[in-house]
């Protein structure tokens, strides 16, 4: 592939990449940056004098580098060897696993990712701020060009949009936060209730994670090894680590019960629930069964003012909300679409503006030619009139040309730019014959 952008502006933008749907996760781990590899890439990048601008942005999903070149850049190597020096060899993937694109193929790309659109789970709000932060770090190594500015503000902007424009975030769309939207259905406030998770694995992390994020009074955390329930609320803002043997006190001062256990039988029986039940005074249990095999009896559904959903329950609201959000993408789209245009469209009479001072300083050149001449020939006062007439007849003859420009800088086609080219080439000749005179 041969680079025929421009080197400045968002149509020189640059991407190398690898994410979820190129590489397998041993590949992808591989690959993940910490800050300090960052840093360094970023660095390299910039030391290497092929790249002016560089954002690197490694989460668990994707490793991607966003460039502005000083220098075309015709194929990824020019940037992986850079990489390679920083990491190592060794952790770098097979060329077959990346992507490449540029211009607005790389500006697309970068907001679809900004949007969630790109992301595992369509539509995840954290990738924003993953962007963000990685543009943070490539400013704090070193300032960004304006032109990477307006591509990363424009990035900012249309994620904006897309949140406050369409739903393609809304609803719970993972299994743990189904568990929160399903306790929000029983209790809209959760600041004074007591939550109890059972078990420290993947998933009873992940839902406690979810519901500390909404301040409960309490939140306990049970396993049969207490070491790693010490370990998983050492994370969370006044999480308790219990051992699962205090099972039967926990569950006598919980509101909320999530279970997220491997175990062949129930843990949580009947029994265990109608012996706390009639000190409850009424008051709602709700009990979220994650576990495969089922960890709660479902008869406990019989007693009074309790509450059992189970994983399918939990799926069901996963997979309404996930059609919901895959129903916004082709509006997404289109505002992705909006904004790619709106900000190729800016860097257009951005640098038209550029065009017409250099037509500018190429008629005033011939004008003061004019002016000087009239000095020798005239005198002080006449050459003051010429000065005077010469400005408006300039100013009057520009208007038409420079009009122009900026409606064929709008308008960003082909045709149009080749009529600007034109134009351009035309005062080069001007000012050409002026300074032969």
């Amino acid at each position: 592939m041969t680079a025929t952008s421009p080197q400045t502006g968002p149509g020189a933008l640059t991407l190398v990449g690898i994410s979820y749907k190129t590489a397998p996760v041993h590949l992808l781990e591989r690959l993940a940056l910490s800050p300090d590899e960052v840093r360094a890439v970023l660095t390299g990048l910039g030391d290497s004098g092929t790249v002016r601008d560089a954002l690197a942005l490694s989460t668990c999903n994707r490793t991607e580098f966003y460039l502005l070149p000083a220098t075309d850049i015709s194929d990824p190597g020019q940037v992986t060897e850079v990489v390679k020096k920083a990491i190592g060899d060794e952790r770098f993937p097979a060329e077959d696993r990346l992507y490449f694109r540029q211009g607005r193929e790389a500006v697309a790309h970068l907001f679809r990712v900004a949007c969630g659109l790109d992301s595992m789970i369509l539509g995840e709000a954290q990738i924003l701020g993953q962007v963000k932060d990685a543009y943070e770090v490539a400013a704090d190594v070193r300032e960004p060009s304006r032109h990477f500015e307006n591509v990363l503000q424009a990035t900012l902007r249309v994620a904006k949009r897309v949140r406050a424009e369409t739903e393609i975030g809304i609803g719970a769309v993972s299994v743990a936060s189904a568990a929160v939207h399903l306790a929000n259905r029983i209790y809209a406030d959760l600041s004074g209730k007591t939550v109890v998770v059972v078990g420290a694995g993947e998933t009873g992390r992940l839902a406690a994670q979810h519901f500390d994020s909404h301040r409960p009074h309490r939140l306990l955390v049970l396993n049969r090894t207490l070491a790693r329930a010490r370990e998983l609320v050492s994370d969370l803002e006044g999480a308790e680590a219990m051992e699962l043997g205090r099972l039967g006190e926990a569950l006598s001062l919980a509101d909320i019960v999530v279970s997220a256990v491997r175990s062949e039988t129930p843990i949580i029986t009947q029994r265990d629930i109608a012996s706390i039940v009639h000190g409850r005074s009424g008051q709602p249990l709700l009990l979220l069964d994650l576990g495969m095999p089922r960890n709660i009896d479902a008869a406990v559904n019989q007693l009074p003012n309790v509450f059992l959903h189970d994983m399918d329950a939990l799926k069901q609201v996963v997979d309404t909300n996930l059609a919901r959000r895959h129903k916004e993408i082709p509006k997404v789209e289109s505002l992705i679409a909006q904004e790619v245009e709106r900000l190729f469209a800016h860097e257009r009479v951005d640098e038209i503006g550029s065009v017409i001072a250099e037509i500018r300083r190429a008629t005033d050149t011939l004008r003061m030619d004019e002016v000087e001449q009239a000095k020798h020939d005239l005198g002080e006062q006449a050459a003051q009139a010429v000065d005077v007439a010469t400005r408006a007849l300039i100013n009057k003859l520009l208007h038409g040309p420079v009009t122009t420009l900026k409606r064929l800088a709008r308008q960003g086609t082909p045709e149009a730019g080749d009529k600007i080219a034109l134009i351009r080439e035309m005062f080069r000749h001007i000012q050409g014959d002026g300074d032969r005179r």
